[in-house]
């Protein structure tokens, strides 16, 4: 069943004109926290798989985050997570991956002025991983600006461990549970699932219907 949510989702995203409605009866639509952050790597999930186009993804982010969120910084960061996951996912398996190419193409996609300066942070701290560095330059509280230049961070510490990379983003402190499950799309997109740790799936109680609706749903981004 779709709750009021995803139907307000489904409607703005089937828009032509590439604007979100604006819902003034809920007052946390207004502002610029990490919420529309945490449903980008669906976004880029079940559009990408069918435009292979970065600036549909954008643009279908950009949507998605204005259900909630009209703040511009907000939705830039939103943009952001979107385009992290879907480079990841492209990127060819087996061969290393240059971060500081990687957080640059990001960075193309976003307007917003400080969530750019950090996410240069990002690529810039990211050669000498330091949780007490990482927290005090880009911050890991509740804004779009500080939790998703955190994730990409923890994640460009570590592009070639899933366990490495989530658990740096735990310890950066704040908002740990976003920023480690931005930082986990990430990185699960570049690896795969056999990358994350038996341990943690086999302690996860609803790890099985996680992976059924994940499959449900790259099978039907792969429809026509």
């Amino acid at each position: 069943m779709v709750g009021r949510g995803g139907e307000r989702v489904a409607s703005d995203l089937e828009g032509d004109d590439g604007e979100g409605d604006e819902h003034p009866d809920q007052g946390w639509t207004h502002t610029d926290g990490e919420g529309g952050n945490q449903v980008a790597a669906v976004v880029e999930l079940g559009w990408n798989r069918r435009r292979r186009g970065r600036v549909d993804t954008a643009e279908v982010a950009r949507r998605s985050a204005r259900v909630t969120h009209e703040n511009p910084g907000a939705v830039d960061g939103a943009v952001a997570q979107a385009i992290a996951v879907a480079t990841a996912s492209q990127h060819r398996s087996g061969e290393p991956l240059d971060v500081v190419e990687f957080v640059a193409t990001v960075r193309d996609a976003v307007s917003d002025p400080l969530l750019d300066e950090r996410l240069a942070l990002a690529a810039e701290l990211s050669q000498q991983p330091d949780p007490a560095e990482i927290a005090a330059h880009i911050g890991v509280g509740l804004l779009a600006a500080e939790s998703v230049p955190a994730a990409i961070c923890a994640f460009a510490c570590y592009p070639a461990s899933f366990s490495d990379a989530v658990t740096l983003a735990v310890s950066l402190g704040g908002d740990t549970d976003t920023i480690a499950s931005m930082t986990g799309a990430i990185s699960g997109a570049l690896l795969g699932e056999q990358s994350i740790p038996t341990a943690w799936i086999e302690r996860t109680t609803i790890a099985t219907d996680v992976r059924d609706r994940a499959d449900a749903l790259y099978t039907a981004a792969l429809r026509p």
